[in-house]
């Protein structure tokens, strides 16, 4: 798991409280040996949200875990996002 990995399926997140959406068309997870790691996202419209993440195999499954909601920024505004 060691490295980076950019998945290759758009992604739509719900900004937190609201109806708005925004898809995002690019995301990359890089992990260390540890499986500690950090994952960034980026949107055709230029939000970028980046922050940390873990991830392991459990029961024979791949886990990505993140603490919370991935902190966004567009310009100076900073938005939560919230995976749907």
């Amino acid at each position: 798991m060691e490295g980076c990995w950019t998945l290759t399926s758009d992604y739509t997140v719900t900004r937190e409280g609201t109806d708005i959406s925004e898809t995002f068309d690019h995301w990359t997870m890089c992990f260390g040996a540890s499986g500690r790691g950090e994952q960034e996202l980026s949107s055709p419209q230029g939000t970028i949200c980046s922050g940390p993440v873990t991830a392991a195999f459990q029961s024979g499954s791949f886990v990505v875990r993140e603490p919370g909601n991935t902190p966004c920024a567009r310009g100076f505004i900073d938005f939560i996002y919230q995976r749907i």
